[in-house]
Parts: C-alpha cells; sequence; structure tokens
C-alpha cells in the first residue's frame, strides 16, 4: 500500500473507529439488521475502492467486494 494512503487509513481509523461508526449506523437506521459487510468494510469501500460511488452501480460495488475481500452480497 502506498505510504500516504496507509497514513490516511490509519488516520481514519483513528478518527472514526469501529465502535463510533457501528453506532452512528444504527443509530441513523443506515444499519438495521447485522450482514455480511461491516460498517468498517463499508467505509473502506465508498473512501477507498472507489473513484466516484456515485456513479458505480451497486452491482459494481458488490464484484469489487467479492473480489478483493471475498464478500459475496446481493439484492
Amino acid at each position: 500500500m502506498n505510504k500516504n494512503l496507509f497514513k490516511v487509513s490509519r488516520e481514519l481509523q483513528n478518527i472514526f473507529s469501529k465502535h463510533f461508526i457501528r453506532r452512528a449506523s444504527f443509530r441513523t437506521k443506515f444499519v438495521q439488521r447485522r450482514s455480511k459487510l461491516n460498517e468498517k468494510e463499508f467505509l473502506a469501500l465508498c473512501v477507498f475502492y472507489n473513484n466516484d460511488l456515485c456513479k458505480t452501480s451497486l452491482s459494481q460495488l458488490s464484484a469489487k467486494l467479492a473480489s478483493d475481500e471475498n464478500i459475496n452480497i446481493s439484492k
């Protein structure tokens, strides 16, 4: 991993702890039940795996997760 990207990743992990992300996701009802994709992986998908999240389809995001993280999700 690129040194700068690693530093950014580490800093984000310090700012947004797993507990903070989980609490916020349930409080806002973004997450309503446990699933294969946890909050930390979702944040990583939105921040690091994607050039333009707004234009990427759910199918493309799902394929990226399957290939990179071995997480298979569907509608």
